[in-house]
C-alpha cells in the first residue's frame, strides 16, 4: 500500500488516493463482516462485561501493544497530523510490510516523550485517577506497612508505583535486591 515515490501529476495522485481508499474500504468491510460473524458467535455464548473492549484490545495485543503503550499512544494522538505521519513513515525503516498499527507501536517505542505528552493529555481530560497514574501495587502497600512498623517510622502517603518503589528502596525493604547485594 505504501509507495515512496509520489505520482508525477495531480490526476495520477488523485487516482492513486482513490485506489488506496478503495483498498481501505474493502479491508474495512471484510473486517466488519468478520466482527459481525464473531459477535453473533459470542452472543450465543453470552457476553463478558468488558466485551466491547475485546476487539480493539485484541487487535492491539496481536500487534505487540501492551499496557505500557497506553500513555505513548495518547501522546502520539496529541501530535500535529503532519508530525504524526512523518513519524509513522520514519518508523518502518527498511521494512516494507509493516502495517499501520506496527508502525504506530514502533513510533511510540522510539520516543519516550510521547508518554509525557500522553500523561498531560489524560490529565487534561480528567482521565487520571485523582491525578495519579498507576497507583502503588498491593504488595508494595503491605511491604511499606510492615517496613514502617519494623523501623518505627511514618508510613508514606500513597502516590504512585514509582514513589512506592523508591520509598521501599530507600528503607532497604526490597526483598529481592537488598542494598548489600547492590554494593
Amino acid at each position: 500500500m505504501f509507495d515512496s515515490h509520489p505520482p508525477v501529476s495531480d490526476e495520477k495522485l488523485v487516482a492513486h488516493i482513490d485506489t488506496l481508499l478503495a483498498e481501505v474500504h474493502g479491508a474495512r468491510r471484510t473486517a466488519l463482516d468478520r466482527i459481525v460473524q464473531c459477535d453473533a458467535e459470542q452472543a450465543q455464548l453470552g457476553y463478558h462485561l468488558n466485551h466491547a473492549a475485546y476487539v480493539p484490545g485484541g487487535m492491539l495485543a496481536e500487534r505487540g501493544f501492551g499496557a505500557g503503550h497506553i500513555l505513548a499512544v495518547a501522546g502520539f494522538h496529541a501530535l500535529d497530523w503532519r508530525e504524526a505521519l512523518a513519524r509513522l513513515d520514519a518508523s518502518i525503516g527498511d521494512r516494507e510490510d509493516t502495517g499501520l498499527l506496527a508502525r504506530l507501536r514502533l513510533a511510540c517505542e522510539a520516543d519516550p516523550m510521547l508518554e509525557v505528552s500522553g500523561h498531560a493529555l489524560f490529565a487534561e481530560f480528567g482521565l487520571l485517577n485523582s491525578g495519579r497514574w498507576k497507583p502503588p501495587l498491593s504488595h508494595q502497600g503491605h511491604l511499606a506497612v510492615t517496613t514502617a512498623r519494623a523501623l518505627n517510622i511514618t508510613l508514606p502517603a500513597a502516590r504512585t508505583r514509582g514513589h512506592a518503589a523508591n520509598w521501599l528502596d530507600d528503607h532497604d525493604a526490597n526483598l529481592r535486591f537488598p542494598q548489600e547485594d547492590r554494593a
